[in-house]
């Protein structure tokens, strides 16, 4: 009896736990319901108050997204959705992420308001966008790190003027452009023949690294064949009555040896076999740092030809039409000349720009004494080179 009232009193409240979570169910859908209406007629509100086109909504949506505290998650595509489909908004399509408020008739992609609109990089954005450009004045930059510099200044100013709704400037385009700038600054590069140089030495550094590299692993190849077959072919080498089985082994494993890589090393002394391993092993040693080294290399290889790519196309496009604006112009030549845009329209030249821009001149200086030098240096070789055999000849005439 004892055990049937139990299950009586469990039966009772399993269907009242479930009654009440049916009930906080369909309040949760009614609140969500009525949530969502709130958030259209607030939509349709603001529309019909300040005029405000289908883009203006959504981006004004969009920045009150971003003013709010965001969580970790709330930076994929699937979290905006949500947070705009809270806010009263209608997807049309999510895989190109359209939306549209309810009484507007056509929807917004968010792809076109530019990568900076993830709920992440809208809080980075807005927050660091006084922080994106060079620390340096531009006058402190030389030669085409100053074109280049101007670009990106307005590209900026474009990519915020623009709110990046109409602008095809996006803020990854932006941080890319910048990384270049780093980069042509902090390598010495002053025109594209500079870059196209930086381009060439990586190329011929990645080649003799990747050389170098394949040889260790032709090493390695061939050690394995010296413990596999090593003592026999060196037994059969020193054998001086081969018989005809014993000569065709011979010349078999010489084959597979010398293919190996095994020309260039004399088979014939004493104990060449142990110490020709312990030099390959000495050589592996170094085979792990060869191939990071490669890899490094080849990564820089990557990069220099990118910006060298990225390098020119900017020069051919951004810069030639910023630099057809008069008042760029002008300013362009004077960043030239080492001088600053002051915000009363003036001239002047900024100390720590000025400090920057000599330090590169002396650097430029240097490197051409180095070059004069080294210049000399050959010069002198080849007049000792040239008197050398000169010297021969005459002594082989003699005789």
């Amino acid at each position: 009896m004892a055990t049937t009232s139990i299950a009586d009193k469990l039966a009772k409240l399993e269907k009242k736990i479930a009654k009440r979570e049916k009930t906080i169910a369909d309040e949760t859908k009614e609140l969500d319901n009525d949530k969502a209406e709130y958030n259209k007629l607030y939509i349709m509100f603001l529309s019909d108050k300040y005029k405000l086109s289908g883009k203006d909504l959504f981006h004004n949506q969009l920045e009150k997204l971003r003013e709010g505290e965001q969580s970790d998650d709330d930076t994929d595509n699937t979290s905006l959705i949500k947070k705009m489909r809270e806010s009263g908004y209608v997807f049309t399509n999510e895989k190109r992420m359209i939306a549209k408020p309810a009484n507007v008739k056509y929807g917004c992609s968010v792809a076109k308001l530019g990568y900076g609109y993830s709920m992440e990089m809208l809080q980075m954005r807005i927050a660091n966008k006084q922080n994106e450009f060079a620390g340096i004045k531009i006058s402190a930059f030389l030669g085409v790190q100053v074109d280049y510099a101007v670009t990106i200044r307005e590209k900026q100013i474009e990519l915020y003027l623009s709110r990046s709704v109409s602008s095809n400037i996006s803020y990854a385009e932006v941080r890319r452009t910048m990384d270049l700038l780093n980069y042509v600054h902090d390598n010495h590069i002053h025109s594209v023949d500079d870059m196209k140089a930086i381009v060439s030495d990586a190329e011929m550094k990645v080649e003799r690294l990747s050389q170098k590299y394949f040889f260790l692993e032709k090493q390695e190849k061939l050690l394995a064949l010296l413990n596999e077959y090593g003592s026999e072919y060196d037994r059969l080498l020193n054998h001086t009555d081969r018989n005809a089985v014993q000569q065709k082994r011979l010349e078999e494993l010489y084959r597979k040896l010398i293919h190996a890589g095994l020309c260039g090393y004399d088979t014939h002394s004493l104990d060449w076999l142990p110490k020709l391993k312990n030099t390959i092993q000495q050589q592996l040693m170094g085979r792990k740092d060869a191939l990071a080294q490669m890899n490094r290399a080849s990564r820089e290889y990557s990069r220099a030809k990118r910006n060298l790519y990225d390098l020119e196309i900017t020069l051919e496009t951004d810069f030639d039409r910023i630099s057809k604006q008069e008042h760029l112009r002008k300013q362009i030549e004077m960043y030239h000349q080492g001088y600053e845009l002051q915000e009363d329209g003036t001239y002047v030249k900024n100390p720590e720009a000025t400090e920057i821009r000599n330090a590169e001149f002396n650097y430029l200086a240097e490197i051409e004494a180095e070059k004069q030098r080294r210049a000399e240096m050959e010069y002198v070789l080849e007049l000792e080179k040239q008197e050398e055999r000169e010297r021969r000849r005459s002594y082989d005439r003699s005789r």
